[in-house]
């Protein structure tokens, strides 16, 4: 790892793996971002099991930013994914071989996004909730997938409420972190004006 590499970032453990983001990592070029495996082979050892680096190593998108992990399912978002939301969010798999693969690379539906924006995850099962922060001018936006037998197709889209106005810099900042639980979900918007400015909500 580099100075600075900010090993630690991100964490998300299911079972006997762990997954680590180190986005500021610079093997597959400044800033592109890796995730380290790890798997727990007695109580209280761990050992490394994998480095990944993003199949689309882009520099400065500090891929490693957000990890979730589902039972033998990864996904990894970026700290500044570009605007078009190509290759928001990546799925990987572990295969038969204890080798972690890419499943399915995510071009996220966004619109009218304030530049490179963060990718946030909350992954349970075959359903996974990506949040965009910058999308829709700051508004932010939050997309629900799910897995079927042609792969992870999109389900849902939310957004803040119709007509909702925020009299103050920031934005809402809608999908600034997620939660995902058998059938329901949490959106967080830190900065929305609830009451107060910026007083924050969720979703």
């Amino acid at each position: 790892r580099n100075t600075a590499s900010e090993f630690g970032r991100s964490v998300a453990i299911s079972g006997d793996w762990l997954a680590v983001g180190c986005p500021r990592d610079n093997q597959a070029g400044g800033r592109a971002g890796s995730v380290y495996l790890f798997r727990r082979e007695a109580p209280g050892v761990w050992a490394q099991a994998a480095k990944l680096t993003s199949p689309l190593p882009r520099r400065g998108t500090e891929w490693g930013h957000f990890v979730a992990l589902s039972g033998e399912t990864l996904a990894v978002g970026e700290a500044d994914c570009p605007a078009d939301g190509s290759g928001g969010a990546t799925l990987l798999r572990l295969g038969a071989d204890g080798v972690w693969q890419v499943d399915q690379i995510l071009d996220l539906p966004t619109a009218e996004a304030e530049g490179p924006f963060h990718i946030s995850l909350a992954l349970r099962g075959s359903r996974l909730l990506v949040g965009a922060r910058r999308d829709r001018a700051g508004l932010g936006s939050a997309f629900l997938y799910d897995r079927g037998d042609s792969g992870w197709t999109l389900s849902a889209e939310f957004q803040m409420p119709a007509g909702w106005v925020d009299s103050q810099i920031p934005a809402p900042d809608l999908g600034h972190n997620l939660a995902l639980g058998k059938a329901t979900a949490a959106i967080g918007a830190r900065f929305a004006d609830a009451g107060a400015p910026d007083a924050g909500l969720a979703l």
